[in-house]
């Protein structure tokens, strides 16, 4: 997870580019009809799951705000019933990783929480209010 030692504008500007390219060919209606994830699939802490997936088994391509920043290389498929912080733990390349994370760990579960808990019609407004917040700049893409 080496993409993962990077600043926070960078990942930031990572993840809105994916969001923007998710959002042009899936959309809320998709989202609705995909079939619910098994309770254990991806939560932010190590409490139940947020219903979400990494990469999605059944919609080639589909990957949440935290899976967009795991490369190819790196994604296990036994990270689907893990949260954040164990993919960290359990996945650990190297120190830089856990302090990272150490440091950062509200900024990845705030961006979990976006892909969530809002439709994809509403995640370029609630990206801005998560930028001003973490006094990132926009990227041109949702100025």
């Amino acid at each position: 997870m080496n993409s993962l030692i990077k600043d926070k504008q960078t990942i930031f500007n990572e993840v809105v580019a994916h969001a923007l390219s998710q959002m042009d060919t899936f959309g809320d209606k998709a989202k609705a009809m995909v079939p619910e994830p098994p309770e254990d699939v991806c939560s932010i802490d190590d409490g139940p799951s947020n219903g979400c997936y990494y990469r999605h088994p059944f919609m080639d391509g589909r990957k949440c705000f935290f899976g967009c920043l795991i490369s190819d290389n790196e994604y296990d498929e036994s990270m689907e019933a893990m949260s954040i912080r164990g993919i960290f733990k359990d996945f650990p390349d190297n120190m830089e990783r856990c302090e990272l994370l150490a440091r950062n760990v509200s900024f990845f579960e705030g961006l979990q929480r976006i892909h969530d808990n809002y439709e994809p019609s509403a995640w370029t407004n609630v990206l801005k209010t998560f930028a001003k917040q973490n006094k990132l700049d926009l990227p041109d893409s949702i100025k």
